[in-house]
């Protein structure tokens, strides 16, 4: 809710120029970051350790190497920052990446606090170390755009919360490395395993920002921020109640990888809850995105609703994937990772490439970039499933009655838009449909299948229990 207030505020202020600087910068920044995707973390979470000594062994060279590195990314993003300057003639893109470039000296210190906890299975502590983040940096965001810092206002305000999200898991997981000769074969082995990961990383850095990188190229700062913003909203939902997870579900992955039965059933639920949940949202926002685009965004940002559109369509079907996207290197596959994400990025590269060259609007470009993403997600989720030892067909069974219902939904959302004049009415007669009916069908079709799903988050609470003993019993 804060992230979307602030988004709220910040589109009424700022302009889609502005949108379209924030994009290449974020471009350049993602690059640099790339260069410091070393999984040395990731190792240590993986790793089963044996006694504390071992414990201490890895975390000695992991928080080592990770400040170092970070060290020297901070130092490469600020020097590529009057390059890029000099290149896109634009002073304010260079003055984002170097305000940016901080984040990596940040990040170096708080990378080890964070893996430690999720090694641990704690999340409170990042929980509040990622509330915290979003309270101050929105109130830096504002303040600056308030008082005309235009773009600028994301750059003070992302570091801003970062320097608070660091400092409070720096509180509650600091390791302080002990300065002693690092154990050759843990070196060795975290390098081999950062060696891969950092490959991997490429591909994955070239494989999200490659849209984005011809978009710079082929198409105006206005048409890039229009795109830019229509994409940011449609993935605030998913951005802050489902991708936090991706922490949780990689090390429950790396705990869990020797039961797979129990880890196939829990995944499978999760899945069904997540496309359950959120289908009802996708619905109603794809349908009356032009209408909650005009009352809270205003009509400057009309160009951005196609695009979102169809972001809204490619979030809701990523959630399906997203369970499994951590089981490779989990699993310890970074090999296989970094090779489909190879394989990702030429299908990409290709089909991009093609709508370029043949000049296409801005929206088929999209569209062809959304298509190939969810092709390529698909087939990684085809090959990470093989490694449960489970059907493919039968561990993506619900995906089907969720496609059915959200064309039931739709149905009913567009015939009450189509009929209803009034455009509050319209809103208000929408919501209540699409609610009515999701909670009709999950209660009287699926109500198993539903409340099996909530079981593993709500069993402990009374009230739950109550619930559900009024519909199934």
């Amino acid at each position: 809710m804060i992230s979307f207030a602030v988004s709220i505020a910040l589109a009424r202020i700022l302009f889609p120029e502005d949108y379209g600087y924030i994009l290449i910068a974020n471009l350049f920044t993602a690059l640099v970051q790339t260069l410091g995707n070393t999984g040395f973390e990731t190792f240590y979470q993986q790793e089963i350790i044996k006694d504390e000594q071992h414990r201490k062994e890895i975390l000695n060279v992991t928080t080592v190497l990770r400040f170092l590195f970070n060290f020297c990314l901070f130092l490469i993003q600020f020097m590529l920052s009057f390059l890029v300057e000099y290149l896109y003639k634009e002073p304010i893109i260079g003055t984002l990446l170097r305000i940016y470039s901080f984040n990596f000296i940040i990040t170096g210190l708080s990378m080890t606090p964070l893996f430690i906890l999720r090694k641990q299975i704690e999340f409170k502590p990042e929980s509040i170390a990622n509330m915290t983040r979003d309270i101050s940096g929105s109130i830096v965001k504002i303040f600056c755009a308030m008082h005309g810092l235009g773009a600028l206002s994301f750059a003070y305000g992302d570091v801003a919360g970062s320097v608070f999200r660091g400092g409070v898991l720096l509180r509650h997981g600091l390791y302080i490395p002990q300065l002693k000769r690092w154990d050759r074969n843990i070196l060795n082995r975290i390098i081999f395993f950062g060696k891969h990961s950092f490959i991997g990383g490429l591909w994955l850095y070239v494989v999200n920002q490659i849209d984005k990188f011809l978009l710079s190229i082929a198409y105006s700062k206005e048409q890039i921020g229009f795109y830019n913003f229509g994409n940011t909203q449609s993935s605030l939902p998913y951005s802050y109640l489902v991708y936090p997870l991706s922490g949780f579900l990689t090390a429950y992955l790396a705990k869990n990888k020797n039961n797979k039965p129990s880890l196939v059933k829990l995944l499978m639920r999760n899945i069904y809850l997540l496309g359950t949940l959120f289908l009802p949202i996708t619905v109603y926002l794809f349908v009356f995105a032009d209408y909650l685009f005009l009352i809270v965004f205003g009509e400057k940002w009309s160009f951005s609703v196609p695009f979102f559109r169809l972001f809204v369509v490619y979030h809701y079907l990523s959630i399906f994937v997203f369970p499994v996207s951590g089981i490779l290197n989990a699993f310890g596959y970074p090999d296989i990772w970094s090779r489909l994400l190879f394989v990702r990025l030429a299908g990409l590269a290709t089909v991009l490439g093609i709508c370029i060259l043949l000049n296409v609007p801005l929206f088929v470009y999209a569209f062809a970039y959304v298509l190939t993403a969810l092709l390529f997600a698909w087939i990684k989720a085809y090959v990470s499933v093989k490694r449960l030892d489970v059907s493919f067909i039968s561990f993506y069974k619900s995906v089907l009655i969720h496609l059915c219902c959200g064309v039931v939904l739709y149905m009913a959302a567009a015939a009450i838009k189509g009929s209803v004049a009034d455009l509050y009415v319209s809103l208000i007669s929408g919501f209540a449909v699409v609610a009515s009916l999701f909670l009709v069908v999950n209660l009287s079709l699926f109500k198993k299948a539903f409340f099996d799903a909530l079981d593993d988050h709500l069993l402990k609470y009374p009230l739950y229990k109550r619930i559900k003993s009024y519909f199934i019993d």
